[in-house]
């Protein structure tokens, strides 16, 4: 998130009740490129009478071509929706396609919107962040409370989500580590604007759900909070959700692509018994390996000179043990041979050589 000391997400309901209920499914996906970087919020807002207006505090500038309403895609595709909410569903349309009710385990509602992304005011504040407003009036046709409404949004091509920081290469095995690091916070006070946090402290946060989306090579190596559970991305539940130009997600759209993204859980159920405070906060570093052609490249050069260098070394070391610690011995070996042996004179260097059934006799020296 920013980097600056005020980085939390704040969400507050504006309406005649002292306060709303509400809950949270939030899917990050931090690293990458920045337009395949998003925060998806998913919110339900359980008790809606009364209500007016749905407000999002973000510490980031969005702009409102950035935000992206899924409502109606997903009323489009159950087994997506299946597979968000981990159960049955069935999905019947509003006449006024305001909104789509959709009926999980056969007996929970639920209200979902499907109106554009027009649905959405974006307000620049102060210290590069923003408010995105949602007007019950504009989305809701007929409120009820039988069941709830579900919101459900994109904010695409973030920046500031994390903090990266370049690892020690590993020159012979061709690769480097990159490390993220992601700090997400919620509704936390001393992390907002004190007239945001205020706002935010009315309402109760039931329970939230987040999910960080990683590369299959990345890893968690450090975590403030164990994560509920791990999974990779299915492919069949989740085709057609992500778009095709999110090339992270474009193992979706192909039948020999393996799943390539890793989903990790988080959960937290508050009871107000014991939780004064309607706030989260989770920090995760991650580290990436990447091959590397131009480590590679400089490896192998490196290898090369080193050898060469190392043979020429050699050489040049065995040709100076020779001269200093053997001069003699090594070169001049006949020298040797007459220090060893006092007989060996000129006298001996003649060959005499006779041959019994040959008939000359050769002398020479």
């Amino acid at each position: 998130m920013n980097t600056s000391s005020k980085n939390s997400l704040a969400v507050w309901i504006d309406g005649t009740q002292e306060y709303y209920t509400y809950s949270l499914d939030v899917n990050l996906k931090i690293t990458g490129p920045t337009t395949e970087r998003f925060i998806e919020i998913g919110l339900t807002v359980h008790e809606v009478e009364g209500a007016k207006k749905i407000n999002l505090f973000c510490p980031f500038q969005i702009d409102s071509s950035c935000i992206e309403n899924l409502g109606e895609t997903l009323t489009k595709k159950p087994d997506t929706l299946g597979a968000m909410f981990n159960s049955t569903v069935s999905v019947s349309s509003d006449p006024t396609n305001a909104s789509s009710e959709v009926t999980l385990n056969g007996t929970k509602k639920l209200h979902i919107c499907t109106l554009g992304s027009d649905i959405f005011d974006v307000t620049p504040c102060e210290n590069d962040s923003s408010l995105i407003s949602i007007n019950f009036d504009n989305c809701i046709s007929k409120k009820t409370n039988n069941g709830s409404y579900y919101f459900r949004f994109r904010l695409n091509k973030l920046q500031g989500l994390h903090e990266e920081e370049s690892g020690t290469p590993y020159w012979f095995a061709g690769k480097k580590e990159e490390y993220s690091y992601l700090d997400f916070r919620v509704n936390m006070p001393r992390s907002l604007p004190n007239s945001i946090a205020v706002k935010a402290f009315k309402d109760k946060l039931l329970r939230i759900h987040v999910f960080l989306l990683v590369d299959t090579s990345q890893k968690i190596v450090f975590g403030t909070k164990s994560p509920k559970d791990t999974r990779l991305l299915e492919k069949d539940d989740w085709k057609g959700y992500f778009p095709k130009k999110n090339k992270a997600f474009s193992f979706l759209h192909t039948e020999e692509d393996k799943a390539k993204i890793v989903a990790y859980h988080w959960k937290k159920e508050y009871s107000y018994e014991n939780d004064a405070n309607n706030d989260y906060d989770l920090f995760v570093k991650l580290i990436t390996e990447k091959s590397n052609k131009k480590i590679i490249l400089t490896a192998a050069i490196f290898t090369l000179i080193f050898g060469s260098a190392s043979g020429v070394l050699g050489n040049y070391a065995f040709k100076a043990l020779e001269d200093t610690t053997y001069p003699d011995a090594l070169s001049k070996p006949n020298q040797v041979k007459k220090a060893e042996n006092p007989a060996y004179d000129k006298k001996t260097q003649i060959k005499l050589s006779t041959q019994p059934n040959s008939k000359k006799t050769v002398v020479g020296p």
